[in-house]
């Protein structure tokens, strides 16, 4: 995670290319699912993620829509394609700094039969999930609600216990829950908007990758 949420539209030059290597596992796992091992995935997200800072331009352009996902994905395809052709994988070099390998293969199992575009959107989702909820934390720890926050957030993705029938040691505020759920909503919408280039794309963005 990378400084603060930029507002949609925002994101653009050195902003883009910090935005985007936030999102290297995705692009790991599209090159680990096309069963390309662990050092030749790292090499070519790296690879990938250096060409997004020489190319903010194509992020308007009208195949990518304006979004950071279709344009890392695009650059994926090409370099997974002059990889096959040419039998070079990199020298593993440019993914370094940016890939952490044994995080990723620990964390999902690749290459199961999902089809990559698949797999790559749904960990690009995950990941918008994962930063979003980092945000959150960071804005509870400043605020010192951190440890009420924690009681809560458990609760984001279930329903809130009944306080007839559950021991008061274990009940929450449903009206705390629900306010938080706003709260994450807002902030999965700020992370998406980091990875637009105008707001209008941000609807869309969140439809196609959370329905």
């Amino acid at each position: 995670m990378c400084g603060r949420p930029a507002e949609p539209g925002e994101t653009g030059g050195q902003a883009l290319e910090q935005v985007a290597r936030a999102y290297w596992w995705p692009v790991y796992g599209a090159f680990r699912d096309d069963q390309r091992t662990p050092d030749q995935a790292a090499a070519l997200t790296g690879q990938v993620l250096a060409r997004v800072s020489t190319a903010p331009a194509l992020l308007r352009h009208g195949d990518h829509d304006g979004r950071l996902r279709r344009l890392i994905y695009a650059l994926a395809q090409d370099a997974g394609a002059l990889t096959q052709a040419t039998g070079s994988c990199g020298d593993g070099t440019a993914g370094d700094s940016i890939v952490d390998t044994a995080m990723a293969e620990a964390r999902d199992v690749y290459g199961g039969g999902t089809p990559v575009a698949m797999g790559f959107r749904d960990r690009w989702s995950v990941v918008v999930l994962e930063h979003a909820l980092e945000s959150l934390r960071r804005e509870a720890e400043a605020a010192g609600r951190a440890t009420e926050v924690e009681r809560l957030l458990p609760y984001l993705a279930r329903e809130t216990p009944d306080w007839k029938v559950t021991d008061l040691a274990d009940a929450v505020d449903s009206s705390e829950v629900d306010q938080l759920r706003d709260t994450f909503r807002e902030a999965v919408r700020q992370e998406v908007g980091r990875t637009v280039t105008h707001p209008a794309g941000v609807a869309s963005e969140l439809n196609e990758l959370f329905g």
